[in-house]
């Protein structure tokens, strides 16, 4: 019931793969992807999750049951993950065409020599909370000083939420104890943690469920990075560009019938997902996701823009933290240019 991303327990493993998979050749000029597949033989496509399949994903499957990949000529595959640093390492390493990872996970592959290319934000709001019991007192990310927190794994999303919030409270890793529960809320709801690295609608979940009041701390309060953001290899990047296009043209389609159609697109997602199989509580997770779904209050930028002053400040945040020591510069390792060719 948490999410997602890289490692720094892991980093190191990353690295090496990264290392491999770097490519330091500027990036071709790209096709404008204008036509649909047509009548061409359908291109496989393998997509490397965070997770096994989940409902909130339903922008995916809607895709994939309403045709929308069809219709741009591309065969897709959900090749499942277990952590967004995971997810990354499995496209490093060839396992995959695009990479569903956090922000984070491109800044330490940028650390360690790899090109990795974030392409699509599609959750540009955070989604993420640290839940906690009352009497834990974390009202603030400086309260985080000494308690024991719960993760999804040390190569997930929701381990890199911790280490922003302490980053920008001025503290480290060290300062606290994190435990990997998996998506398990058990060691939580047993105060074998003071807290838990999950996403908002994992709390709301739990408050309902057990009629008790929780502690958030949103990320989106402190440092609203995106949730997720589809990411590939330089190499795909420059030379696999208009099959991305057309990949992320389906993708865009899915979000919008998504956002417009809420229960039709949870009665799809539920025969997908391994987490939720009831479509009204799929319906209230998508609601949620469609919201994080969206570029901006304004509605002036299109779906999967990336906010590059947002992602310059997080870069900034982990190098002043030490959490990594090259300087990452963003307009490289994000491009809206896919995005402009949708």
């Amino acid at each position: 019931m948490t999410r997602r991303r890289l490692l720094a327990g892991g980093a190191l493993g990353l690295g090496a793969l990264a290392l491999g998979a770097a490519c330091a050749a500027p990036a071709a000029p790209l096709p404008t992807g204008g036509a649909t597949g047509g009548a061409r033989a359908p291109e496989r496509l393998r997509f490397v999750s965070w997770s096994q399949p989940r409902a909130e994903q339903a922008n995916l499957f809607v895709a994939q049951d309403l045709g929308y990949y069809r219709d741009q000529g591309i065969e897709f595959e959900y090749v499942p993950g277990n952590g967004s640093g995971d997810a990354l390492k499995q496209l490093l390493a060839g396992n995959a065409d695009v990479g569903f990872v956090g922000p984070e996970a491109i800044y330490f592959t940028v650390d360690q020599g790899g090109d990795a290319v974030g392409i699509y934000n599609i959750y540009p709001q955070s989604i993420f909370s640290v839940v906690s019991w009352p009497e834990a007192g974390i009202r603030a990310p400086a309260d985080l000083r000494g308690k024991t927190i719960g993760v999804l794994s040390q190569a997930s999303g929701s381990r890199y939420v911790v280490l922003t919030l302490l980053a920008l409270a001025g503290l480290k890793e060290a300062d606290v104890t994190l435990v990997a529960t998996g998506p398990n809320p058990a060691p939580f709801l047993e105060r074998k943690v003071d807290a838990w690295s999950s996403l908002v609608t994992t709390a709301a979940d739990l408050q309902e469920q057990t009629g008790q009041t929780f502690n958030q701390l949103l990320a989106r309060d402190h440092l609203n990075l995106p949730t997720d953001v589809f990411a590939t290899t330089r190499d795909n990047y420059t030379r696999r560009g208009e099959l991305l296009i057309r990949f992320l043209r389906a993708v865009r389609q899915g979000t919008e019938y998504m956002i417009a159609h809420p229960a039709e697109a949870a009665e799809i997602s539920v025969q997908h997902a391994l987490d939720i199989k009831e479509p009204a509580k799929a319906e209230k997770v998508i609601r949620a996701f469609g919201e994080a779904s969206k570029p901006d209050a304004t509605g002036a930028q299109d779906f999967g823009t990336f906010n590059l002053t947002v992602l310059r400040e997080g870069a900034r945040l982990y190098r002043e933290a030490g959490l990594i020591k090259a300087q990452v510069e963003v307009e490289r390792y994000f491009s809206n240019d896919l995005v402009a060719r949708i």
